[in-house]
Order: structure tokens, then C-alpha cells, then sequence
């Protein structure tokens, strides 16, 4: 029979994380210089799919419905404190530990996707509406945010949930958080807001700085060994005695 938590996974597991974690780092830089070495042929490059992507959801509908929904959740104004709560209840859940993960990661994707779309400063795509007063330099375009923070934030809070939550609220909750996390970035490409490329960089920035911090967690900072029957998931994050 199963027990009501989830077991972590092991150390070993962990390190993998920390081999994959950076892989995909290094590969989101690579695809940073790429773009940023010759904007006007990416752009020209992304443009045929992006169109596609556009056409799909140019009129209000179903697709256009649910990528304005996780998008609107996806904006800094609003995962930053969905993100900030989600540590917030951690901690007064006494799960620091898992507090420091959620944390970093987030915090961590937010400043690496805002980096490095000030050192590429690539223009949004052609439909992306500029009001008075605005430039484009004002939103720079590579990587999409909603992406990184979806892979880095969201769905690091869909993880904390399928471990520290008992089933099966931890299923219901972390699928549910977790698709909207995977669905930031074909939501920017439905509404026109970024190149594909963008999105591209996102996931690997976003997934690889997940990886990294789950990573180091499993292997550091994890509150319990793998070998703790799966019902002591939920223990309070103290030092055993």
C-alpha cells in the first residue's frame, strides 16, 4: 500500500541534477550568443512559425481564452507574489528547507532572465503592441520571462506540492500548478508576444536553473534521506535528535 507522501528521491538522483541542471544553462547561453550575434536573421528565421502560432489564436476563442489566463498568471506582478506566498506558507508550515528551494529558484530565474534580456535586447515580434511613451528596448524580447519563471518558479512550487502535500492533493495540486507552469510558453507564442526562440531560451534557462537548485537540495539540503519511509515527507524540518 502506498503511504500518504511521497519518498524523495535520492542523493544520487540529486547529482544527476546538478550535471543536467548546467548542461541546460550552457546551452541557453550558447543560444543567447547565437541570437545576439545576428537578431534581424533570427527574427527572419522564428518568423514563419511564429505566424503559425498567431494565425491559430488571432480571433477570440478557446486557445486565445486559456493563453490570456496563464499568461495573466505568468506576469511578474502576479507570479512574484503567488511565488513570495507560496514561501511565505512554508514557512509557517516550519518546511524551511523546502522554503529556500522554492526561493532560489524562483528569485534566481527572475534575475537570470532579466539579465540576459538586457545583454541580448532583442525586439518582440511585429505584433507586439507598443503604447505612447513606450520603446521597444523597454521589452526586450530574449528569453521570454513567462517561460524561465514559469519552469523556475511555477513548477518548482508544483514539486514542493507533490512531496510535501498528501495524496491525493499533492497529484491534483501539482499537475494542476504544473501545467500551468509548462504552459507559459506556448501561451507567449499564442498571443504573439515572443519569437520561438525566445521561448526556447526560457525553457532552458527556466528548466536548467530548476534543475540546479532541485539539484543541490536533493543532495544538501533535503530534509530527509531517501531511505525515510515516504509517510515522514511531511515531518517538520528539524535536525533529527
Amino acid at each position: 500500500m502506498k503511504g500518504r507522501f511521497r519518498a524523495l528521491p535520492s542523493t544520487d538522483v540529486g547529482r544527476r541534477f546538478l550535471v543536467a541542471g548546467p548542461a541546460l544553462l550552457v546551452a541557453g547561453v550558447v543560444l543567447a550568443l547565437w541570437i545576439r550575434s545576428g537578431i534581424d536573421a533570427a527574427n527572419a528565421r522564428d518568423l514563419s512559425i511564429n505566424t503559425w502560432f498567431h494565425d491559430r489564436s488571432d480571433s477570440p476563442g478557446v486557445v486565445r481564452s486559456i493563453s490570456s489566463f496563464v499568461s495573466w498568471i505568468g506576469a511578474g506582478e502576479h507570479v512574484v507574489p503567488i511565488e513570495l506566498f507560496a514561501v511565505a506558507a512554508l514557512l509557517v508550515a516550519r518546511r524551511w528547507r523546502w522554503a529556500v528551494f522554492v526561493f532560489v529558484s524562483a528569485m534566481g530565474g527572475h534575475v537570470l532572465s532579466n539579465l540576459t534580456k538586457r545583454l541580448v535586447e532583442r525586439p518582440r515580434p511585429p505584433w507586439f503592441i507598443l503604447y505612447p511613451g513606450q520603446t521597444s528596448s523597454m521589452f526586450p524580447s530574449f528569453p521570454s520571462g513567462h517561460t524561465t519563471a514559469g519552469m523556475a518558479g511555477i513548477v518548482a512550487i508544483a514539486i514542493t506540492l507533490w512531496f510535501v502535500l498528501p495524496r491525493p492533493w499533492s497529484t491534483i495540486s501539482a499537475w494542476i500548478v504544473g501545467m500551468i507552469g509548462v504552459a507559459q510558453g506556448p501561451s507567449r507564442l499564442f498571443l504573439a508576444k515572443h519569437w520561438i526562440t525566445d521561448v526556447l531560451g526560457g525553457l532552458l534557462f527556466g528548466a536548467g536553473w530548476l534543475l540546479l537548485v532541485w539539484g543541490a537540495f536533493l543532495v544538501w539540503l533535503a530534509p530527509h534521506p531517501a531511505s525515510v519511509p515516504s509517510d515522514d515527507a511531511l515531518a517538520p524540518d528539524e535536525p533529527p535528535g
